[in-house]
């Protein structure tokens, strides 16, 4: 097969209806998905279960489609994402024939693991000399040690208020100012 699509993952906006999700993107196994639904207005997600929340159809290096047992309300989305197993399965023997599509679905899989990656990755951007989290949270930050470190909000909040010192109100005019207690 040729791998057609650099997609890893699609939602879709539940209706209180629609079962069926297509698959857009080439995967070779069900459990080579992973499907969340999200709440729209909090956006915490749950972990769905194949079998109990939904089944699939397809895969085999081709597209398919996810089908919930039952239709995600329209306060969610559904979210599948592929995260293709990194084994090899494939034992070549010596002096064996070596047929052509063994060898390209072991590339395959490569290449959609690769996709994968490069998805889920926080990504340089060499124009502006830093790094895109593609408007994604950074999560697990540690505690800052030196001054250069990332700090999290939280110890930043933390930090502000045990200093006495409280970020000024949220007016136009204030130009970023800080009040002092």
């Amino acid at each position: 097969m040729t791998i057609t699509t650099l997609h890893t993952s699609v939602s879709y906006t539940g209706d209180g209806a629609t079962v069926a999700f297509p698959v857009t993107f080439q995967f070779f196994n069900a459990s080579d998905l992973i499907v969340y639904e999200r709440v729209i207005a909090t956006g915490v997600a749950t972990l769905k279960t194949i079998t109990t929340d939904y089944t699939v159809t397809g895969g085999n290096g081709l597209t398919g489609t996810v089908t919930a047992v039952s239709a995600p309300a329209n306060t969610v989305k559904w979210e599948i994402y592929r995260k293709t197993a990194r084994t090899q399965e494939v034992d070549l023997q010596p002096l064996d024939d070596l047929p052509a599509e063994t060898l390209e679905d072991m590339d395959d899989r490569g290449v959609l693991i690769d996709q994968e990656i490069e998805a889920r990755s926080v990504q340089i951007d060499l124009a502006a000399e830093g790094w895109d989290a593609g408007n994604r949270r950074i999560i697990n930050v540690a505690t800052p040690a030196a001054d250069s470190d990332a700090a999290t909000k939280e110890y930043v909040d933390d930090t502000l208020a045990a200093s006495g010192n409280v970020p000024a109100p949220a007016d136009p005019g204030d130009n970023g100012k800080i009040l002092t207690a």
